[in-house]
């Protein structure tokens, strides 16, 4: 029940949004040929490359298969995910 009442609150990111996401790290998850689209259209935008994350190198792009699991495995390979990104 949790897992579907957090899918259903999943929401994409819009360009106007992007000046508030003050993140030292930014993981992207991108799904389908919808979101492939609207990451190029991020990507290629003005507001996304003046984002601190972006400038600094720091933005991954993960997964969906696990990321988007629950569970715990899923989780431990996470975690091994944003560590491994983060850690150098």
């Amino acid at each position: 029940m949790m897992s579907s009442t957090i899918w259903n609150r999943a929401q994409a990111l819009s360009l106007e949004k992007l000046p508030d996401l003050d993140a030292d790290y930014i993981f992207v998850l991108v799904q389908g040929k919808e979101s492939k689209t609207l990451m190029a259209e991020y990507e290629n935008s003005t507001l996304w490359k003046n984002l601190p994350a972006v400038k600094n190198g720091h933005v991954f792009e993960m997964p969906s298969n696990y990321w988007m699991a629950s569970g715990a495995i899923a989780k431990t390979k996470k975690i091994d995910d944003v560590l491994s990104a983060i850690i150098k």
